[in-house]
């Protein structure tokens, strides 16, 4: 996965090798403006219904033969699973697979963790994979349904505790996201890092066999 660091809008992990341009529109949460506090909540709505939180549709990205190079970009590994979008709120949680559907019921020790992450409210874009016998990405066990461990790597931070993130920076929003992740107890929900350059990215693909 391949993004430019300044890019605005809800954005996240892909199909690679890909590039997703910079200068593409993106999906915007239709719930504020500018990044600016999202107006309050219902309590008893908030905390009872997670489905009120709307799901964000996830911006998609273009194939391309190439990475680019030179300054500006970020290059993650793509993780063979589950394009997911997890919310919490409050005392509530959902997973959405990248079309809106829910997944809550499929992944359930996704769904607890999520409840212990340490805030109020947040909405996570991540894949969601169940890990192989060497750790590896599995995708057949997780279509199949498999009794696998599960765990979802994070790309990006849409939301956290009311505020609109998707108008600032990507790095911006990364680096809320891994100290966000970095106060998470277990190792279900991760942070994806980034690679300084494609062949560092490539490298490490082949070390891992991807």
């Amino acid at each position: 996965m391949i993004r430019s660091p300044s890019q605005k809008g809800a954005v996240g992990g892909c199909i690679g090798p890909v590039i997703l341009l910079p200068d593409e529109p993106h999906a915007v949460n239709p719930r504020s403006q500018r990044g600016r506090p999202l107006p309050p909540r219902p309590l008893a709505r908030y905390l009872v219904d997670v489905s009120r939180v709307p799901f964000i549709p996830p911006a998609l990205p273009k194939l391309r033969p190439s990475p680019p190079t030179g300054e500006g970009w970020l290059y993650e590994l793509k993780f063979d699973g589950y394009r997911v979008q997890l919310h919490k709120a409050g005392v509530s949680s959902a997973i959405y697979d990248r079309n809106g559907g829910d997944f809550i019921r499929r992944f359930p020790a996704v769904a607890a963790a999520v409840l212990g992450l340490p805030t109020k409210s947040a909405v996570i874009d991540g894949e969601l994979i169940a890990a192989g016998r060497h750790g590896q990405p599995d995708f057949l066990a997780l279509l199949n349904g498999r009794h696998v461990p599960t765990c979802v790597y994070c790309f990006d931070l849409l939301e956290l505790n009311g505020r609109d993130l998707c108008e600032q920076p990507l790095v911006q929003r990364r680096a809320r996201l891994e100290a966000l992740l970095k106060r998470v107890k277990g190792n279900v929900i991760r942070f994806s890092e980034a690679f300084p350059n494609a062949n560092d990215l490539l490298a490490e693909c082949t070390r891992l066999g991807l």
